[in-house]
């Protein structure tokens, strides 16, 4: 029996003699119109009588086709003929001979029986060739019983016309895992099975069979691609997917409501019997509550008997069957339990009708009462913990109640006192629902609860907590200001209650025990530190005879009176010398008194002593604030200015206002004022002083030493002018500078005879070096030996010593010149003026320990007090000297 599927290919015939008697050029083929992939095509057979030797090699130009070594043409993809003809050309080379040809050969489509016919005829030479075999599926029975081997199907070749063929199969199932199972008679074709297959774990088998020639053991066809497919047998159980369904319902769930969809699985195949379930509910309890959908295994809620205070879960046993459900068909058994969910379907209830309760009057923040409940919801949810309130008899805010999370309880609290003459009863209406919302149309249940107020026996009470008085601050003292009194709130009098002060922070006041008036005890100040916002407190105890007290506050308003003069706020400021506008220094003031006794002021300046008026004025600018300026060119100094400051009602007193007047490089701060730096030099220039100071001592006491006891020979002053002998009181070296000024003081008389000193004003400096080489050049010529002598002085007084005017004078100068170079030093930012401080005098020698000394000398950072430590050997020579006894 032939299986396989024949094409019909016709071959022309190829001449014997050379190239042009083999191959006829061009060549036509007749085909199918459609060829499919790797399908033969034709061959040429009698290539090798030409060609003895062999060794050909044949291509071809077209790349859907393919030529094998021995002539055969094959398809190497789908082929369809356009228009039912396709021209490709076959080239064939032999490499011996280095010779090539190309064959044309032209495919043409059969059109009819003709066609066939003329193919017949024109079979003169070259044989027909075998058509590719193709077996339909075959299947075999999922655990047969055999007897095995047991066969299968046949397998033939059209190639068996072409000489004896014989078969082999190979691939799954042959020789590959399961290794065995399917076997071939070589000489027949015939396949067997060896033994039961299960369709779960082969559900078909792909494997491979090829013909051979006995002859020359040559493949005589393509190999054919076998199939066996294993028929499905009901060898395999359903099963659910879970051993125990576990389903949650809510108690409220309405009837007819799918509550869950089983599942379960078969291996056997799909889509056929063997895989086709139905569902069945065998058992339950109570029954008739669920049912179950066969086909679809969908579990259905039918009656709304459901409660869970009554049944909280219900199990049922499930049945699974294959075979559409038959009776014969395979089954498994399962099981599902169902919770009912709890819902808010129980209201809480009071376990009694009523409540009451007692609490003693003035008790607060304490609890009076617990109220219990119970709910049949599911304990600890939201459907059982309980809320409580209260709904009526609490207007007053007395009571307050909340939830025990333990016990589910109300506790009724009270949190505001109770007063006993005010009130014996209140009755309330408590509330109680859950957490959740109800399910149903009520909301909560309600309880009374009389609550009973009992007497006890009370404190003293004050008519108000606090009372105001209102006194004026200059009230006389042990004035009675009023009275702060309490009263029994039983007897509704003050008989036998006393009365203590508690604070009392200045002690201002005293308070009578038995009648609580009170008194001043000490003069009061409305500005004073205790008294805030005009306001003074007091603090008063008022106790019974049974020790039981009550404290209230007395606040003392205090009205202000006119008892304090305006004063200065900054009493030291700073005048600008500046030829930029007038100078001014701005005056402020202010009064702790009240409108209307403080600002706005009047600023003044007073007519006694005349000199103020003549080089000062003053100019208000507002309610508090005045400009102070300088009529005159008065010289650089600090000043007293009297100031007359008064209030709207005209009380004040004369204020002293300190005014530095100084020299300003921006027109508004004094330049001594600018930098830090500038007051550490001042610091130097005053140690500096005391150093010059220190030097000059030395002198008298090393002459004091020397004329005492046996006088010890001083070295030779090799280097000279170390120790000089002078009694020369000179004014020292000639400074030229412009910007110093020689401040001299003059006595003037007064109205009243008594001499005065005055700044000499017209001695600063004020044109340029003129006025200052004047003055310097007078007193440098000798001249200038008594106060009487500088123009434009006042007179001597009488009775005064002209002996002592050259020292006086003298004195002055340096202490002025001294004076005038520090301040000059505190207004200079680039030091100029301080570089006359350091001077060298003379050739010191070399090797010395002690550095030059200069009267005026400025000491550098790097200089300390412990230099008088490491003056050198000559000053501890002089030092012997004066110590030696």
């Amino acid at each position: 029996m032939h299986l396989g599927l024949y094409a019909t290919l016709f071959f022309l015939m190829v001449p014997t003699a050379c190239c042009s008697v083999c191959l006829k050029n061009p060549m036509t083929v007749f085909v199918p119109e459609e060829l499919e992939a790797n399908q033969f095509v034709f061959k040429v057979d009698n290539v090798s009588n030409c060609w003895p030797a062999g060794g050909l090699l044949f291509s071809s130009n077209d790349p859907g086709f393919i030529v094998h070594k021995d002539g055969s043409v094959f398809t190497s993809h789908y082929v369809k003929l356009p228009s039912g003809q396709k021209k490709i050309s076959m080239l064939v080379k032999d490499p011996q001979k280095n010779e090539e040809w190309t064959c044309d050969i032209l495919l043409s489509a059969t059109q009819n029986d003709k066609a066939e016919n003329r193919r017949q005829k024109r079979e003169v030479v070259l044989k027909r060739t075998k058509r590719r075999w193709r077996p339909l599926p075959h299947s075999i029975m999922e655990n047969s019983l055999g007897p095995f081997p047991e066969f299968v199907q046949q397998i033939r070749s059209d190639a068996e016309q072409n000489g004896k063929v014989f078969y082999k199969i190979r691939g799954p199932g042959v020789d590959e895992s399961p290794v065995g199972l399917f076997s071939i008679l070589e000489g027949s074709g015939n396949i067997s099975v060896h033994r039961p297959v299960d369709r779960e774990e082969y559900p078909e088998f792909k494997f491979f069979g090829d013909a051979y020639f006995y002859s020359n053991n040559q493949k005589a066809d393509l190999t054919l691609d076998i199939t066996i497919k294993v028929e499905d047998a009901n060898d395999n159980t359903p099963e659910f997917t879970e051993k125990v369904f576990r389903i949650s319902v809510p108690e409220n769930a309405k009837t007819d409501t799918v509550i869950y969809k089983l599942s379960a699985t078969d291996r056997d195949e799909n889509g056929t019997l063997n895989t086709k379930l139905k569902y069945k509910i065998t058992s339950q309890q109570p029954a008739g509550l669920f049912s179950i959908e066969p086909a679809k295994g969908e579990i259905t809620l039918r009656s709304p008997g459901l409660d869970r205070e009554v049944q909280g879960t219900h199990e049922l046993i499930l049945e699974v069957r294959d075979m559409d459900g038959a009776n014969y068909g395979r089954y498994s058994t399962g099981s599902a339990v169902i919770t009912v969910s709890d819902v808010n379907d129980n209201l809480p209830f009071f376990l009694s009708s009523s409540l009451s309760c007692n609490v003693s009057e003035n008790t607060q923040n304490v609890q009076i009462l617990r109220i219990p409940v119970d709910d049949k919801d599911l304990i600890n949810s939201s459907n059982w913990r309980a809320k409580f309130k209260i709904i009526s008899g609490n207007e007053g805010g007395h009571f307050k109640i909340e939830t025990d999370p333990v016990r589910n309880e109300g506790i009724l609290s009270v949190i505001k006192p109770l007063d006993y003459e005010a009130t014996q009863n209140v009755k309330l209406k408590v509330a109680v629902e859950n957490e959740a919302p109800f399910e149903g149309s009520a909301s909560f249940n309600t309880i009374p609860v009389d609550v009973a107020v009992t007497d006890v026996d009370e404190g003293p009470e004050f008519e108000m907590p606090v009372k105001i008085i209102s006194v004026r601050e200059d009230v006389a003292i042990g004035k009675e200001i009023g009275s702060y009194t309490a009263k029994d709130p039983e007897t509704k009098t003050s008989a036998n209650i006393g009365y203590k002060k508690l604070s009392d922070s200045a002690g201002w006041f005293n308070i009578d025990e038995k009648t609580g008036i009170i008194k001043t005890a000490k003069q009061l100040n409305r500005e004073s530190s205790y008294v805030q916002n005009d306001e003074y407190n007091i603090t008063v105890l008022a106790a019974d005879t049974s020790q039981k007290s009550s404290t209230g506050t007395v606040v003392i308003r205090l009205i202000d009176v006119n008892d304090n003069d305006p004063v200065i706020t900054i009493p030291n400021v700073h005048l600008c010398k500046s030829d930029i506008g007038t100078p001014f220094t701005v005056i402020t003031a202010n009064d702790s008194d009240k409108e209307p006794n403080s600002a706005p002021f009047t600023f003044s300046l007073p007519e006694n002593p005349p000199d103020v008026r003549k080089y000062w004025t003053i100019e208000k600018i507002s309610d508090t604030e005045a400009h102070l300026s300088e009529r005159g060119d008065l010289a650089l100094h600090v000043y007293k200015v009297p100031i007359l400051i008064q209030d709207q009602q005209g009380k004040g007193s004369e204020q002293t206002a300190t005014v530095s007047f100084c020299a300003c490089s921006d027109g508004i701060h004094c330049s001594d004022r600018r930098s830090g730096l500038s007051a550490v030099l001042g610091v130097w220039a005053i140690l500096a002083m005391i150093f010059a100071a220190l030097l000059l001592l030395c002198i008298p006491l090393a002459l004091f030493c020397g004329v005492k006891g046996s006088l010890k020979q001083i070295p030779e002053d090799t280097t000279q002018q170390h120790l000089i002998i002078s009694n020369t009181e000179a004014p020292g070296e000639n400074v030229m500078d412009g910007n110093v000024k020689i401040p001299l003081q003059s006595l003037e008389p007064s109205a009243t005879g008594e001499g005065t000193l005055r700044a000499a004003a017209d001695v600063a400096v004020r044109n340029g070096i003129t006025k200052q080489e004047e003055v310097h050049r007078t007193i440098m010529n000798g001249s200038a030996h008594s106060l009487s002598s500088i123009p434009g002085r006042g007179r001597i007084p009488k009775g005064f010593d002209t002996s002592k005017f050259t020292t006086l004078e003298w004195q002055q100068f340096m202490w002025s010149r001294i004076g005038e170079k520090v301040i000059l030093n505190n207004q200079d930012d680039d030091r100029e003026i301080s570089n006359d401080g350091v001077r060298e005098y003379f050739f010191e020698g070399t090797g010395s320990a002690a550095g030059s000394v200069g009267c005026c000398s400025i000491l550098g950072d790097e200089d300390r007090l412990d230099m008088l430590n490491n003056l050198g050997p000559r000053f501890k020579n002089l030092a012997d000297i004066c110590m030696k006894k």
